[in-house]
């Protein structure tokens, strides 16, 4: 069985690909033993004529493509919505329709990235292909994320040149003000966007997959040593993210503030997460290898489709990223929603649709193992990784995004992070169990729904 290509499963189980190359030697064998067959008398497929049997055409590119999309009949019918989300920003339309539409557009093709990066990587080897898959896996949040944090720095270097032509007219203090609090809003955009995708993944995806998983099986079973090594893993993570928000809190500070303090523990966290992918991948694999599926997949796509959709695929995320995220903070004064609820629970939805999907399925096949890996994978993908990565590339852009996430936030997800340990340490689960993920997912919700403003990360 192959993890869904969108997330994490894929770089701490890959499998052994059949490339195009290697397929073409495949049936080049094999037309040749059916030549020699036929010289000597035999027709080895009963019947027919000798160019059905030696020249089979192989399916068309175009063909290949079509079956692509319509092996995914809701997500394309859903591929409406990006032509209607560019209408809707080029004519200007109400703020909380750009954000409904650019919402439902990056559904579809969130999920079909996820297809064509599987595409692009099994023409590759294991490694590279694990690469491909932890690259692209999390695109949608990553462009996302890129963009608030493009918009913060431009917003800082607003408030600078606002400031210089305040100080001429006397109005310094109020234009900076101003502009600050902006830039502000978007660094808190990504925090709040990646921090929703860890919650979401550990507590909604994961416990969906044992309620829905249990209703037919009374006993949810895996392995307990990468389950362990996951827990470890969530622990750290947070525990990183914490001392950022706990600096903060001391008064007298030697040299640098929190932003040298998150630069650093971020360059740690990366550190921490190649060392975990060597791990996995390299000395330690046995342990997330899956040995009830079948690791042989071949490629559907030509190498240059797959790449070229790949990438008119990732441009199009691009552009409706944009459009949401400019339209995040109208659109929760528009209709008096709370702009962390949106941030926080909304739009990592975007992104983690198609893998909630697949999750789920996986896990009501039995494949709990792949499910957890899914689920909790994604997490630490982004919680050891994603976030510390954000915090590098706004310093080198300029810009201040820091781990801050301040104990409002750390409490919710460490608090979750026990539940989660908890409840999968034992190798086995079930639909309670399940239930209980869920639940405490939808007290995280209640919870960002009623939270006013916008800089309680």
């Amino acid at each position: 069985v192959s993890a869904h290509p969108n997330k994490m499963v894929e770089v701490i189980r890959p499998h052994r690909r059949i490339s195009n190359l290697e397929k073409r030697e495949r049936e080049e064998a094999e037309r040749e033993e059916r030549r020699r067959s036929i010289d000597d008398g035999e027709n080895p497929s009963g019947d027919g004529d000798i160019n059905e049997i030696v020249h089979r055409e192989p399916p068309s590119a175009l063909g290949a493509t079509v079956d692509l999309f319509k092996g995914k009949p809701i997500l394309s019918a859903l591929l409406v919505f990006v032509p209607v989300g560019f209408a809707a920003f080029y004519l200007d339309w109400s703020p909380a329709l750009i954000f409904a539409t650019s919402f439902m557009a990056l559904i579809p093709l969130a999920g079909f990235l996820g297809d064509v990066t599987e595409e692009v990587a099994i023409h590759t080897n294991a490694a590279i292909g694990a690469l491909l898959n932890a690259s692209f896996g999390n695109a949608t949040e990553l462009i996302i994320s890129c963009i608030a944090v493009k918009r913060a720095i431009n917003q800082a270097k607003g408030a600078a040149s606002g400031a210089a032509e305040g100080a001429v007219e006397g109005a310094e203090g109020s234009s900076s003000k101003a502009m600050s609090g902006d830039e502000s809003h978007f660094n808190d955009l990504v925090q709040l966007t990646l921090l929703g995708s860890v919650l979401g993944n550990m507590l909604l995806v994961l416990g969906s997959s044992f309620l829905l998983a249990g209703v037919k099986r009374p006993e949810l079973t895996y392995n307990r040593k990468p389950v362990d090594i996951y827990g470890s893993l969530l622990i750290l993570s947070i525990s990183m993210l914490a001392v950022p928000s706990i600096f903060e809190f001391i008064p007298d500070k030697i040299g640098g503030g929190t932003a040298t303090v998150s630069r650093i523990i971020s360059l740690g966290m990366i550190a921490f997460y190649v060392l975990y992918l060597f791990f996995s991948l390299r000395t330690h694999r046995n342990l997330f290898d899956d040995d009830d599926g079948d690791d042989d997949e071949e490629a559907n796509l030509p190498l240059p489709i797959a790449i070229g959709l790949l990438a008119v695929i990732t441009l199009l995320i691009s552009f409706h990223s944009d459009f949401l995220v400019d339209a995040v903070k109208p659109t929760a004064e528009q209709l008096n929603l709370s702009y962390m609820f949106i941030a926080v629970i909304l739009i990592p939805i975007v992104g983690n649709v198609a893998e909630h999907a697949a999750a789920i399925m996986l896990a009501m096949k039995g494949k709990m193992d792949v499910a957890i890996g899914i689920a909790v994978g994604s997490s630490i993908q982004i919680a050891l990784f994603m976030i510390p990565f954000m915090v590098i590339v706004s310093w080198v852009l300029g810009g201040t995004l820091t781990l801050n996430f301040h104990m409002f936030s750390i409490v919710i997800v460490f608090t979750s992070v026990l539940v989660v340990k908890s409840i999968i340490q034992d190798g086995s689960s079930n639909w309670f169990e399940g239930s209980l993920l869920v639940g405490m997912y939808f007290a995280v919700c209640a919870c960002y729904l009623f939270v006013g403003g916008e800089h309680i990360v």
